[in-house]
């Protein structure tokens, strides 16, 4: 199983979809980079089907679900994507995300109103759960795609994860780390090397995130005891630096993000947001 499904991905056949095929779906404001919204429609694609489920956590205002159900749509397909996260905004990320796409400013901080509005052309296939992602309750529902950018801090990465991941499909769910190489969150490189026994990596998309298949579903006894939050600091380091040596297939940007993420985790022992993280030296 785990050699069919690395086969779908060895060519990265998402890099062909043109900018004119994701109309619709870029029409929603997104963080995104191009590759990344590629990918995401491909993921909608390519793993849609009759009853399938996705879970987009940290959607901001809805950019990469309408990539997700944009190539759900495309495919033809009944999937639902399932999309969490406060639906929040201020006033800065409004005038620089927001405004600049064209969005018409508006009044408080709820996005959830316009989120709606904005992927109507997609209703079908989203269901907006508004709130923090660290106290949702999950449905039951197999997983067949998650996609994780929501990971701001390690006891947040943990909640998520015992929320969501014992619901994942062994040989069959792909998970997208959106951030794993945001170097200011070097917990996400961590928590993956923790699991390294049951996900395996499938590709990078440019900007920052990695795709993993789940080829052993994490029982919710061990995510209990595997949590980020739990390891001494020398025991994130060791595995960041696991993680570096394992991800070096993936090439020189992967391998340099990853150089900066260690040092940055190496200089700023218990740090937990992002915001408080000292640049390493030299950095880039």
């Amino acid at each position: 199983m785990l050699e069919d499904i690395a086969a779908l991905f060895k060519d990265r056949p998402w890099q062909s979809l043109e900018s004119a095929d994701l109309a619709r779906a870029k029409a929603v404001p997104s963080m995104l980079a191009w590759e990344e919204t590629q990918f995401y429609y491909w993921l909608g694609q390519t793993f849609s089907s009759v009853d399938g489920v996705f879970v987009d956590l940290g959607c901001f205002v809805g950019g990469s679900t309408a990539r997700f159900a944009g190539g759900i749509q495309d495919a033809g397909h009944a999937s639902v994507v399932h999309a969490f996260d406060r639906f929040t905004v201020n006033e800065k990320i409004k005038k620089a995300v927001l405004y600049e796409s064209g969005i018409a400013p508006f009044e408080g901080r709820d996005m959830l109103p316009l989120s709606k509005d904005l992927l109507a052309p997609f209703a079908d296939h989203v269901v907006h759960h508004q709130g923090d992602i660290t106290e949702a309750q999950w449905n039951g529902a197999p997983i067949d795609v998650l996609a994780h950018d929501a990971s701001k801090s390690r006891k947040s990465m943990d909640a998520q994860a015992e929320i969501f991941w014992p619901y994942f499909r062994t040989g069959r769910t792909i998970m997208v780390q959106q951030d794993y190489l945001h170097t200011v969150q070097p917990w996400i490189p961590v928590q993956m090397e923790l699991w390294a026994d049951h996900f395996e990596p499938l590709a990078f998309i440019r900007g920052s995130s990695l795709a993993f298949l789940c080829t052993k579903t994490p029982a919710a006894s061990v995510l209990e005891e595997r949590r980020v939050a739990n390891l001494d600091h020398a025991d994130q380091v060791s595995l960041i630096k696991k993680a570096r040596d394992r991800m070096a297939a993936f090439g020189k940007p992967v391998a340099k993000k990853l150089d900066i993420a260690t040092q940055l985790l190496e200089e700023n022992p218990g740090v937990e947001q992002p915001w408080k993280l000292k640049r390493a030296k030299n950095a880039a």
